[in-house]
């Protein structure tokens, strides 16, 4: 509680959130990979998540969680709603706010868009078809109509996870069309809402919001530098790296990559750059010069590491990047809560924390 009190007197005083601001997070942590992204089809969406997680959440000090969810997870192929997933969307929203937990509720993939879709060989539609954006449209239409008896001090909207369209103002004017569509039935909800190429800090100067509004929070992500958050991620093209990675300082010193032959030195040259805690800090003020220029709430909705990244490195780099989001007055959440062994604070299997990461975090 202090914490919490603590960051929201610091987010007014340095201006990032406006006092008709209802919605203000701390320290938070996304649910992934239960409405969203769902690997683990061998257990029951009932039983991966359930109100006992809500409250450990909690007692490890975290004020709020972002809570991806997919098109296909909770409509059907009718686009009619499928019924059991939103009884367990309102379930965790209850339970959150039971446990003192605010809720991002973030659209994350939609049969239109996919912000893996380049990386896959696929193409998003969403961008050259009006019919999909009015789709897009629709589905708001029928979150809020879900969503709206939550009040607006507990549960914020973000728009749509990390966009990648193929120009920056295609996405600033499908914001300003989804906007308009909450607005019209909601007048006061936190909308969030993030940079187009993944929310990265790099594009948040070409961002354009409705001028204006309070109730708007701006989002980025960092995984920065990804050569070091993501080393041997199954998904990237450095899964057999068989190097290691460091922070602070080089990520892969001089040193190491003149012994690297092949396809190691290939995937290393570029790295040997030094990453630390004002590198850190540089980035994450292009977002933020960009929130006080607006008079915007601002929000880290993920940054993370992968569970092969070594842990003495990982810790440090979660210590000094929640150091400073917390210096600046900026909420965040971690990418992720539970899994099996990729971002996860807490094992899916065994229940077991992390407790090291959540000590950092924490600062503890």
């Amino acid at each position: 509680m202090k914490f919490r009190l603590i960051l929201f007197i610091a987010l007014v005083l340095k201006g990032i959130v406006c006092m008709a601001g209802d919605f203000v997070p701390g320290r938070g942590v996304n649910i992934a990979h239960w409405l969203s992204q769902c690997y683990y089809k061998d257990i029951p969406k009932s039983e991966f998540v359930t109100a006992d997680d809500f409250k450990e959440i909690a007692r490890q000090g975290f004020d709020h969680v972002r809570l991806p969810i997919d098109e296909k997870e909770l409509w059907n192929a009718d686009d009619t709603r499928n019924k059991e997933v939103f009884g367990i969307l309102h379930a965790s929203i209850r339970n959150a706010i039971k446990n003192g937990l605010k809720v991002v509720v973030d659209l994350h993939i939609v049969y239109a868009h996919d912000f893996n879709a380049g990386a896959e060989g696929r193409t998003n539609s969403l961008w050259s078809s009006e019919k999909d954006q009015e789709h897009l449209c629709s589905l708001w239409k029928d979150l809020s109509d879900e969503l709206h008896e939550y009040g607006n001090d507990v549960v914020a909207y973000e728009i749509m996870n990390e966009p990648v369209a193929p120009d920056h103002e295609a996405w600033n004017k499908l914001v300003a069309k989804v906007y308009g569509v909450i607005r019209s039935r909601e007048k006061s909800r936190t909308i969030v809402v993030g940079s187009n190429m993944w929310q990265q800090t790099a594009t948040f100067e070409h961002l354009r919001v409705p001028a204006g509004d309070d109730n708007i929070m701006l989002s980025f992500h960092f995984y920065e530098p990804y050569f070091f958050t993501h080393y041997r991620a199954g998904w990237t093209e450095q899964k057999d790296f068989g190097g290691t990675v460091h922070y602070p300082g080089e990520i892969v010193t001089a040193d190491e990559l003149a012994t690297m032959t092949g396809r190691d030195r290939q995937l290393a040259e570029g790295w040997v750059t030094v990453w630390d805690r004002q590198r850190i800090k540089d980035n994450v003020m292009k977002a933020k010069m960009k929130a006080d220029e607006l008079g915007l709430g601002l929000y880290c909705g993920e940054f993370g590491v992968y569970s092969r990244v070594p842990e003495a490195d990982a810790l440090r780099w979660l210590g000094d990047l929640t150091g400073v989001l917390d210096e600046l007055g900026i909420s965040w959440a971690l990418w992720n809560y539970k899994d099996g062994g990729g971002f996860g604070l807490r094992d899916m299997r065994t229940g077991e924390w992390h407790t090291r990461f959540v000590d950092t975090l924490m600062h503890r």
